[in-house]
Order: structure tokens, then sequence, then C-alpha cells
């Protein structure tokens, strides 16, 4: 039955624009599909038929978009992956120069904490081997900076007995 196409038809077109995220067109392809729906049951056609006439649109229309669909996202994850290594990378050279570790997290986006997280790794990666990444130390507030001779050289704080 031609209705029964025309359903099938409405229906994935209204997935595809879903899927694409353009309001304009999902508005307009859920009228055609409601129009659709309309026009078939008018002509006879059962409600169950019209149903899966949907279904078999939508169907249709996910698997002929799922391969391109997941091709899109391993690429967006594979980017997304570079990017995090490119980011880790530079936040270690940061620390190699000794910039304090509260600027390097407000330059990030991140947390002190999270760079000290991403410098270890780093290091653990590298096995030590010819690092020198300072890795602070551990009651450091982030405002910190290293010497030349490696000691940590940051604000001054009075000791009071408890």
């Amino acid at each position: 039955m031609i209705e029964l196409e025309r359903v099938e038809a409405a229906a994935g077109d209204r997935l595809r624009a879903q899927a694409d995220g353009n309001p304009d067109a999902e508005a307009a392809a859920a009228a055609v599909l409601q129009h659709a729906v309309a026009a078939a049951m008018a002509a006879g056609v059962e409600l169950s038929d019209v149903v899966a006439g949907e279904s078999a649109g939508r169907h249709r229309v996910r698997e002929e978009l799922q391969p391109s669909a997941l091709r899109s996202v391993r690429r967006a994850s594979e980017k997304a992956r570079e990017a995090e290594r490119e980011r880790d990378g530079q936040i270690a050279r940061t620390q190699r120069l000794g910039v304090p570790r509260r600027l390097v997290a407000e330059a990030a986006g991140c947390a002190p904490a999270t760079v000290k997280a991403i410098v270890t790794a780093a290091a653990a990666a590298s096995n030590g081997a010819g690092s020198s990444v300072p890795d602070g130390n551990s009651t450091s507030t982030g405002d910190d900076e290293q010497t030349e001779t490696g000691m940590v050289d940051g604000p001054q704080r009075e000791r009071h007995p408890p």
C-alpha cells in the first residue's frame, strides 16, 4: 500500500532530522508524518500496520546512518585523545619549567591536583628516565615555585603550636 510507504518514509525523515539536530526540519517532518498517518488511517489501514510502518521507517534510517555515525564518534574520540595527550605533555613541560601549579591549572581549566596527577602519570609512564618534573611538596598550595636547585620556594608560613 502506498499509504504505508509514505508513513515509513516520513518516519525515516523525521528520525534523520532528529539525528541532525535540526528542530525546523524535525517539526516539518513530524507534520508530514502526521499527515501520512492520517491518510493511511483514512484509507482503512490498520493502526498496528501504521505503527509497524513507522517502526520500519525508523529502523531503515537507523541502519543506514549507524555506520557513518559510529565512524564519526571514533574520529572525534581519537581527536579528543590526541588533544588530551598534547595537553598533558604541555602541562608536564610547564612543570619542568617550574611554572607554579596553580597557574598551570588556571590555564588548563582544571584543579591543581589534576595538574599534579597528570605530571605524576607522565613521570610514571616514562619510568623516571631523564624526568626532571618537579612533584612539588605535599603541603603545596599551588603558589610554590621551584628554584634552580630543585628546592621549592614558596610562601613562608609561620608555624604555631596547637
